[in-house]
């Protein structure tokens, strides 16, 4: 618990119920350091995904420059396959374990955590196993990863790795303010970097071989993280060994399919998308979509940081998620739209590091179109968090998951008729959709404030920031 959480707590209990007096300068105190560790879990968050982000920018570009663009759309589709088999073997617990573990004590976090991640492991590497099988019979683009047991071997860790550390990175986030997450992500995008560098000059130089970069840099970031995740140093071995982590499982198992299902619907279709354009379009057209999309992925940070910072930082504290979401709604919907604006401007620009490839027409009006969704996602995303603030994760599921059948479909059907261009705005219109469903929930933010009086907790939780 934070040294503000505590504050708040004693504030709480000392102030007469129904006084309506509150002490403002401990108030401000409390709420500014809160709002200080807000802002800090979004610099983290900020600086992992402009990292990631510029070094992956980095990486594909060399890749686009010293690799087939057939070799580059097979490693693009297989990464693309490793990420959403990745999040569905993650199990939603990642944000379950952000939002629960504070409230354990240290023994029971450490048992929980371990127990997690045996079985986001078992889930990836049985995930990655049959597609690997399956990819024999889908396009030639997804073929080499199926193509002998070294790659199938390969894959299937890949997938099992991912689902470790993106898992790892969400459970950790609140506890260490995102400053981990921020290290491991950031060294594995460098080691993929030198690696891939590595890999062209002694010739290696396959799909598969890209993707490789992928599966050693997530195995080498691991330890970065290994406190979290070590076992814990009881004195009593019989009691080591009962302490399985069953009991902390249990204990949140009510929530787990919800949530699950909440964190595919959310997350898979942005990640599906390089998928279904290898499905639909050519190897070529493949790798102009996966860069235009990588390039867009720079202003998907907005819509990302602030709803993940916010969760983190209030867990189920739903009246200071409302007042903090009346900021960071319009203040993310005013920095998607100056950035859109800017990007559009300047595509080619843009585009141009990664070869004069992947600056002609269509790969110039696959990102114009992408970044739109930008706008979008940051009513998405809010909707989320609020629902899992308020423990509606069931409510939410089903809403979320029928736009992610709206945004396959359209996108697919769209790819299938119109190709990369299709595709993205079958998948954008889609998004859009969903935004002005949901926002009639979240204009209840400014709609449902809490009263000024009554007791003096309800207004010490009003205090702003």
């Amino acid at each position: 618990m934070s040294r503000s959480d505590e504050e708040t707590i004693f504030l709480r209990r000392q102030t007469p119920a129904g006084s309506g007096i509150v002490p403002s300068e401990s108030v401000q105190k409390a709420s500014g350091a809160g709002f200080a560790r807000l802002l800090t879990i979004v610099s983290s968050l900020l600086g992992t995904q402009l990292g990631t982000s510029l070094l992956g920018a980095v990486f594909w570009s060399v890749a686009a420059r010293t690799l087939s663009i057939d070799a580059v759309g097979v490693g693009a589709a297989a990464v693309s396959s490793m990420t959403v088999l990745g999040t569905i073997g993650m199990l939603g617990l990642g944000t379950l374990l952000m939002v629960h573990l504070p409230d354990l004590p240290e023994d029971r976090r450490l048992t929980l955590v371990r127990a997690c991640m045996a079985l986001v492991t078992v889930a990836g590497l049985l995930l990655g196993l049959l597609w690997a099988f399956c990819t024999r019979w889908l396009s030639t683009t997804l073929q080499p990863i199926g193509s002998s047991p070294g790659s199938i071997a390969a894959f299937s860790l890949g997938v099992a790795a991912f689902t470790v550390t993106t898992t790892l990175d969400y459970a950790i986030l609140r506890a260490a303010s995102g400053a981990i997450q921020l290290v491991r992500n950031l060294l594995a995008a460098i080691v993929r970097a030198g690696l891939l560098v590595a890999f062209v000059i002694v010739g290696l130089r396959t799909g598969m071989d890209l993707y490789a970069t992928w599966l050693i840099a997530s195995v080498v970031s691991l330890p970065v993280c290994y406190k979290y995740f070590r076992r814990p140093p009881y004195r009593n071995s019989r009691r080591a060994e009962r302490q399985t982590g069953i009991a902390e499982l249990k204990a949140i198992k009510g929530e787990i399919a919800g949530n699950y299902v909440l964190s595919l619907a959310l997350t898979v279709p942005t990640l599906i998308l390089p998928v279904i354009a290898a499905l639909t379009t050519t190897p070529a057209d493949t790798a102009r979509f996966s860069t235009a999309r990588l390039a867009a992925s720079f202003l998907f940070v907005v819509p990302y940081a602030l709803p993940t910072a916010l969760l983190a930082h209030t867990g189920r504290a739903e009246e200071e998620a409302r007042a903090k979401m009346r900021l960071t709604i319009p203040l993310g919907l005013l920095i998607s739209v100056t950035l859109c604006a800017l990007a559009a401007s300047v595509t080619s620009l843009i585009l141009l590091p990664f070869g004069e490839a992947y600056t002609d027409g269509r790969s110039v009006a696959a990102f114009r179109i992408l970044i739109l969704a930008t706008i979008s996602l940051v009513v998405k995303d809010h909707y989320v968090t609020l629902r899992r603030v308020q423990g509606r994760m069931a409510a939410a599921a089903r809403v979320i998951a029928c736009g992610t059948v709206l945004e396959i479909a359209l996108a697919f059907g769209g790819g299938r008729m119109f190709g990369t261009t299709g595709l993205c705005v079958g998948w954008v219109t889609a998004v859009f959709i969903e935004a002005v469903v949901v926002a009639p929930v979240l204009l209840n933010v400014w709609r449902d404030r809490p009263q000024t009086s009554g007791s003096s907790s309800v207004a010490i939780e009003r205090v702003p920031g």
